[in-house]
C-alpha cells in the first residue's frame, strides 16, 4: 500500500470505530512519512479515544501548532491535558483565538474532567483565576458551586447565582444553554439542613383539587402501590408500555396513575390501558394544575405522595411513567428490608442528580410518612420560585442528607448496598432523551 492508501485506510478505520486498526495504520504511516502532520494528528485522536492521554497530548500539540485538524486538534489537546491534570489545559483554552462561547464550552469540559478525576480541590482556585474572563466566569462559578454543594450549600448558592446570571452567554455556542441553566437552577435550590427540617412534621394539603377516580384498594397488599404522575402527553406516549412491563411481572400489582392536565379523551384512554392489561389494577386521579408546566408535572408525584400514602396505607413505590420494569423489580417492597425509604444512588458530579426519582420506595411507617412530608414541603416552597427540570431530584438529595444527619428515626437504604441491585436492574427508560425533552419544552 502506498502512504496515501495507508492514510485513507487509517482514517476510515478511525471514523468507523476500529481504533486498534487505526492505531496500527497511523503508526505505520508515521514510520514511512515521519514529518507528515496529518498522520500524527490521526494517531493523537486515536490515542485520545483509547484514553491514552499521555501519548495523545504531544501529538495533538504538534497538530495544533501546525494548523492541522482545527478545531478538533486544540479541543482534544485541551481535553487530553485536562485528563492528565495539567494546568496548561486552562491556559491554552484562555489563549485560543476563538469565540468566547467556545471557550466557555471547553472550560466546562476541563472543570468536569478535574472533578471526575479527583481534583475537586483545584476547581475553586481556577474559578478565582477566571473572575476577569467574562465568558469563563459562568462555567467557573458553576463548577465551584458543584464543589461546594454537598457540604457548603449557602456558598454554593452564591456561586450558582453568579453562574445563572452569566448563562445567557452560552446561547450562541454548542452548549445546550437551557439544559445548563436548568442544572444551575437545580443547584441553586439546595438548602441547609435547618431549612429543610423547618416544617418536619407538617403535611400539606394537596396543592390542587384532586379527582380520585377509584377506591383505595390494592390487588395484592404484598406489592403495595406503584405510583407515577405525568401530564396527558406523557401518558399518551409512555403509559401503555410502562403498564405492560408491570403486568409482565405477574398478577396482583396496582398502579396509581396521577394525570395532571389530562387530555379530553382521557376516559377512553384509561379504559384502553386497563383493558389491555387486566392483570394490573389501574387506579387513577386527575388534576387540573394552576401552575402546570414540565417541572410541576415531574414534581407532582412527590407533592401528592403524603396524601396517597394516607389513602392506601401501604408501601408506595414512586416511579417514572416512562420506565420499563425489569424482572428484578418483581417484589420491590421486599427490597426495603428494615428501612423506611429505599432508593438508588448514582455516581455523578451533580449532587442533585445522585438520587434518581425513577425509583423511590417508601414504607407506610411514621418515619416513611415524615420523609414524604419533608419532600413535599421542600418542593412546595421551591415551586414558588425559579424552576428546574431536576427539582424533584434536588429535593431527594437535600431531604436524604438532612434526614441522615438529624433524623435517625428515618432509616434510608441504598439498594445497591443493601441488596446489590442497580437502577438498570429494576427499570429501564423508554424513548430518547431528545424526544422526551421535546415533550417537556411544549409545556415549559
Amino acid at each position: 500500500m502506498t502512504p496515501q492508501e495507508v492514510a485513507e485506510a487509517a482514517f476510515q478505520a478511525f471514523n468507523t470505530g476500529d481504533l486498534p486498526l487505526a492505531d496500527r495504520l497511523f503508526r505505520d504511516l508515521i514510520e514511512r512519512v515521519p514529518d507528515w502532520l496529518p498522520a500524527r494528528y490521526g494517531l493523537g485522536m486515536t490515542c485520545f479515544q483509547r484514553a491514552n492521554y499521555a501519548e495523545a497530548a504531544p501529538l495533538l500539540r504538534l497538530a495544533f501548532g501546525g494548523g492541522i485538524g482545527l478545531p478538533d486538534s486544540w479541543t482534544y489537546h485541551c481535553h487530553a491535558l485536562a485528563m492528565l491534570g495539567q494546568d496548561e489545559a486552562l491556559a491554552l483554552a484562555l489563549a485560543l483565538p476563538v469565540d468566547p462561547n467556545i471557550k466557555a464550552n471547553l472550560a466546562f469540559q476541563i472543570f468536569n474532567n478535574r472533578l471526575a478525576h479527583g481534583q475537586a480541590s483545584t476547581v475553586l482556585p481556577l474559578h478565582a483565576s477566571l473572575a476577569d474572563e467574562p465568558a469563563l466566569r459562568m462555567p467557573g462559578a458553576f463548577w465551584a458551586g458543584i464543589v461546594c454543594a454537598p457540604g457548603e450549600p449557602m456558598l454554593a448558592r452564591e456561586y450558582f447565582q453568579i453562574a445563572l446570571a452569566q448563562a445567557a452567554a452560552l446561547s450562541a455556542s454548542g452548549v445546550d444553554s437551557a439544559l445548563v441553566a436548568s442544572h444551575i437552577a437545580a443547584g441553586d435550590g439546595l438548602e441547609t439542613d435547618d431549612f429543610v427540617l423547618a416544617t418536619v412534621d407538617e403535611v400539606l394539603p394537596p396543592t390542587a383539587s384532586i379527582d380520585w377516580r377509584d377506591p383505595p384498594t390494592v390487588a395484592d397488599p404484598r406489592y403495595g402501590v406503584f405510583f407515577a404522575a405525568a401530564d396527558g402527553a406523557y401518558v399518551e406516549a409512555f403509559a401503555g408500555d410502562c403498564l405492560a412491563s408491570l403486568a409482565a411481572l405477574g398478577p396482583g400489582r396496582t398502579l396509581h396513575l396521577h394525570i395532571v392536565d389530562p387530555q379530553e379523551d382521557i376516559d377512553s384512554r384509561i379504559s384502553a390501558l386497563q383493558d389491555s392489561n387486566p392483570g394490573v389494577a389501574l387506579r387513577v386521579s386527575l388534576e387540573t394544575a394552576t401552575r402546570g408546566d414540565a417541572v410541576y408535572y415531574a414534581c407532582a408525584r412527590f407533592l401528592l405522595l403524603p396524601a396517597l400514602m394516607a389513602r392506601y396505607a401501604t408501601t408506595v413505590t414512586v416511579i417514572d411513567i416512562d420506565c420499563l420494569f425489569q424482572p428484578a423489580a418483581g417484589n420491590l417492597p421486599a427490597l426495603l428490608g428494615t428501612a423506611d425509604v429505599a432508593l438508588v444512588k448514582l455516581d455523578t458530579v451533580f449532587p442533585w442528580l445522585q438520587y434518581p426519582a425513577a425509583m423511590v420506595i417508601v414504607r407506610d411507617t411514621p418515619a416513611g410518612r415524615c420523609f414524604a412530608a419533608l419532600t413535599q414541603s421542600f418542593l412546595d416552597r421551591k415551586l414558588g420560585g425559579r424552576r428546574s427540570w431536576t427539582l424533584d431530584q434536588a429535593a431527594l438529595f437535600c431531604v436524604v442528607g438532612a434526614a441522615r444527619r438529624h433524623r435517625p428515626d428515618i432509616v434510608v437504604a441504598l439498594l445497591q448496598e443493601t441488596v446489590g441491585v442497580t437502577l438498570d436492574d429494576l427499570v429501564r427508560s423508554q424513548g430518547s432523551f431528545a424526544a422526551k425533552r421535546a415533550l417537556r419544552l411544549k409545556t415549559t
